[in-house]
């Protein structure tokens, strides 16, 4: 599994993992590669199932999903921020979902928040929910905030941070004629501030 970004200086950062465990940090810049271990994953004992990074202020944002191989739908979700070999490290939640789905997607504002949609799947539900990283406490919300209803099979949720911070996000819900698209935007500024509101895409 990996993951890739290109910054604002046009420099690529890959991020993938082997299958010994290694999980490397490849940067391409003017013909140059530079790669280098950053941590090492316990293999044996879980399965890793998807990985996403980002870039702020220079820093490495990785972000995983595994589950132990013994209850493979309690899924964990980690955040490893890498600054010149110094690591953060943040267990950010525990949740249920199945194997081999894209349980969750992230993205940041240009104040270095970052946002994050994951997915509970079982048998019986289906629900997107939302938490944020604050980088001046350096802290994960500790209630995340279920934005699909809860009555709805809901799945395969996206992420946008527009250029005045404004979250939206989007996904798939269930209905007897198959599945909608489902529209939800947080705004910065105006009287839906701080708000969820869902508005209508056309049919």
């Amino acid at each position: 599994i990996y993951d890739y970004i290109v910054d604002k200086s046009d420099i690529i950062h890959i991020v993938y993992l082997q299958k010994n465990g290694d999980l490397n940090y490849v940067i391409f810049s003017d013909n140059e590669k530079i790669d280098s271990k950053i941590a090492k994953f316990d293999m044996k004992s879980n399965d890793y199932y998807q990985i996403s990074i980002l870039i702020i202020d220079d820093r490495l944002h990785t972000f995983y999903s595994y589950s132990n191989k013994i209850n493979s739908s309690i899924y964990t979700l980690h955040h490893i921020v890498i600054d010149k070999k110094v690591q953060e490290k943040y267990n950010i939640l525990r949740f249920v979902s199945k194997r081999n789905s894209r349980s969750f997607v992230v993205d940041n504002d240009s104040s270095g928040n970052i946002y994050l949609f994951y997915n509970t799947i079982s048998e019986n539900f289906s629900y997107i929910f939302y938490t944020y990283f604050n980088p001046y406490k350096s802290q994960w919300l500790q209630n995340p905030v279920m934005i699909s209803k809860a009555e709805k099979v809901c799945v395969y949720p996206s992420l946008l941070i527009d250029s005045e911070n404004n979250i939206h996000g989007i996904w798939w819900e269930k209905s007897s004629n198959g599945f909608t698209l489902k529209y939800k935007r947080m705004s910065q500024t105006g009287k839906d501030m701080y708000k969820w509101v869902e508005l209508n895409l056309p049919n």
